[in-house]
């Protein structure tokens, strides 16, 4: 039986080879539609990426941890308490990146010419740097430097509506925790700059402690806390671990949960792409079906003769997808290598989507489009599509193995 199968594929690599301007037509389809394929999971990888990034950077942050009455009331008076030890536990827990604490105050600033409402974010030095855009667009190493001796963190556009220059002293009114008007003198220590749409004109940054001690707020009462994952596959377990040392009057929440615009955007494009991917599926599968059909019919006389010669019908339909696999592992494997040298192109240059700046800036996504390689899911794409070709070629095999050999013989003849 081994031999007779090792004989059949020896005479299915002929077949293909010796009939590859027809066969070439199936490698095309399968190879095409693969590029295709892995193309737009790379871009939805990709614009995933960036959207999930700009809501770590935009102090969001993987998962944070505020009172829940603050997501429709933005008194400073809800707070909570967070102790040093509780956030270095969090921060041991498998799959956190980093941990920090925040005080939020809304507030009118004032420069010599203009004013603006925006909110002081007392941010942890140390810690903030591994968490927002901060530890990217500015260095944290002059973090000291920005706020000492009374300083701030203001963003350039900010300065700019303010009409006032860096080194100049602005003044800030906001209600403390106690309902009690605040007025106080800031310095402009430095500025930072960043592509976030409107941070850098929003927020203004200072020490944690400083802006605790202004504004009344109690020893490690705190506004939120943001962390970041290594990975969002350790999304839930973190969650659950987080929930077992949870401050009282808190809770914590997922960044999709705060940001429903960017999670609801995200699904709609998952749906849409796996709507996608079975119209290419299908779009891919007639070709295939059909093509596969045509070689059969056309060589009829063919598995005559082989019949004729002793061959049982089973090894016809077993040639046939033997065929089918060679082609189909040869459409395969092009499509992949393309589609991955493809990817990690696109990923070096980008894409270039600046005409739609101006809408995609408000989830995060810059002038240009980085798609990003997914092998595991590349490949399971692949192994997908090259099944469901090959359970098509088995209507193929089945037909030709059906022909009696003295009918078979008489196509030739007809």
């Amino acid at each position: 039986m081994l031999t007779n199968i090792l004989m059949v594929f020896n005479l299915a690599v002929k077949n293909v080879f010796s009939n590859w301007g027809k066969n070439k037509t199936i490698v095309t389809i399968l190879a095409v539609s693969l590029i295709l394929i892995q193309f737009l999971i790379s871009l939805s990888e990709g614009f995933g990426l960036q959207v999930k990034t700009f809501a770590l950077d935009s102090l969001v942050g993987d998962l944070k941890i505020i009172n829940p009455k603050s997501r429709v009331d933005s008194s400073i008076k809800l707070n909570f308490v967070i102790d040093d030890s509780t956030l270095d536990k969090i921060s041991k827990i498998e799959g956190v990146r980093g941990v920090t604490t925040r005080i939020n105050i809304p507030l009118v600033i004032k420069s010599e010419r203009e004013f603006k409402n925006v909110v002081l974010v007392g941010i942890n030095t140390e810690r903030e740097k591994d968490i927002s855009f901060l530890g990217k667009s500015y260095n944290p190493n002059n973090f000291k430097e920005a706020f000492k001796d009374n300083g701030i963190l203001i963003g350039a556009d900010l300065l700019k509506k303010l009409k006032t220059k860096n080194h100049f002293k602005v003044v800030a009114s906001g209600p403390d925790v106690n309902e009690k008007l605040i007025e106080k003198a800031f310095f402009i220590n430095d500025v930072f700059t960043t592509n976030i749409p409107n941070v850098s004109e929003l927020y203004i940054f200072s020490d944690i402690k400083e802006v605790a001690k202004t504004f009344g707020f109690k020893q490690n009462e705190v506004s939120e806390v943001s962390i970041a994952l290594v990975n969002q596959k350790y999304m839930e377990s973190v969650k659950a671990e987080i929930k077992k040392i949870l401050p009282v009057n808190s809770e914590i929440f997922e960044w999709g949960e705060l940001m429903k615009f960017l999670k609801e955007w995200l699904d709609m494009m998952f749906i849409n792409l796996l709507v996608f991917f079975s119209i290419v599926f299908l779009a891919a599968s007639f070709p295939l079906s059909n093509t596969l059909l045509i070689s059969v019919l056309e060589r009829v006389y063919q598995f005559g003769i082989l019949q004729a010669l002793g061959l049982k019908k089973p090894y016809i339909a077993i040639l046939i997808l033997f065929e089918a696999i060679i082609i189909l592992t040869i459409g395969s494997v092009i499509g992949l290598v393309i589609g991955v040298l493809l990817t990690m192109v696109l990923n070096h240059v980008g894409i270039d989507v600046s005409a739609f700046s101006q809408g995609l800036s408000g989830i995060g996504i810059s002038d240009n489009l980085y798609p990003v390689l997914n092998l595991m899911t590349t490949i399971k794409v692949t192994l997908l599509l090259f099944v469901i070709a090959t359970v098509i070629s088995l209507y193929p095999a089945i037909k030709a193995s059906l022909y009696s050999p003295i009918k078979a013989l008489s196509k030739k003849l007809n």
